[in-house]
């Protein structure tokens, strides 16, 4: 009798384990899986942007313009992330989301007011707050509705002559060791600018590598012919 109880008690906690376990997976499914938004109700980490992508360099506007002129689809974007904001009121539209991928958002947002969106909406991935900072962090009062592209500073125009500059290194090689650089097949090189700064009493631009952070693990998850997917 007693080895029989021990067993159906052993039996009942295993079974209130894969509960547990089964209810927990679900939960971050459902907090990490992804969903369809109107790009109108996401949100900007910062109010400026930078004009490439990083790591890759192809044009934020380039690649709005390959989409205007069907050489891409939104979709060959990677799915941007986002945080949902908390409840709002019933005469709201529904949750505020934070994107994590503010570049890509830029353009998503300008194919929505073009009516290059199939019913005005994107798939986003959802991702938890990493901590409660992180979630009062994303926030009306902190993210921006709209975020505007900021014109880098340039290193100086370059110098088809073979003279020297002003630090006495050859232009020529100068040239040639930047041309060295690996870079991507169909990238607009014209538009690859590097450097740059804010002035003093500027607001802080998207400078991080946000927009790639999510790509390497999701691209290729729904995305099977998408050879775009490891350009953003």
């Amino acid at each position: 009798m007693g080895k029989s109880k021990g067993k159906n008690g052993k039996k009942q906690n295993n079974s209130k384990k894969k509960k547990a376990n089964t209810t927990a997976a679900a939960s971050v499914a459902a907090s990490e899986g992804g969903l369809m938004v109107d790009p109108a109700r996401v949100r900007f980490q910062h109010s400026k942007i930078r004009p490439v992508f990083s790591g890759c360099g192809r044009s934020v506007e380039g690649t709005l313009e390959q989409i205007r002129d069907g050489r891409l689809n939104p979709s060959d974007l990677p799915p941007i992330q986002v945080i949902v904001g908390p409840p709002v009121s019933e005469d709201d539209d529904g949750p505020w989301y934070f994107s994590l991928n503010n570049r890509r958002l830029w353009v998503l947002k300008r194919c929505r007011e073009e009516g290059l969106l199939p019913n005005n909406q994107i798939f986003v991935r959802v991702r938890k707050p990493k901590s409660e900072q992180e979630a009062q962090r994303y926030c009306l009062e902190n993210c921006a509705l709209e975020a505007k592209i900021i014109a880098e500073k340039s290193r100086g125009p370059s110098n088809p002559t073979n003279h020297d500059n002003e630090d006495g290194n050859n232009s020529n090689d100068k040239e040639a060791e930047e041309s060295a650089v690996e870079v991507p097949q169909n990238i607009d090189t014209k538009a690859v600018e590097n450097g740059g700064s804010v002035p003093e009493g500027e607001e802080k631009v998207d400078t991080d590598d946000s927009d790639d952070e999510s790509s390497s693990d999701d691209d290729s998850v729904g995305v099977v012919s998408n050879r775009f997917s490891a350009l953003f």
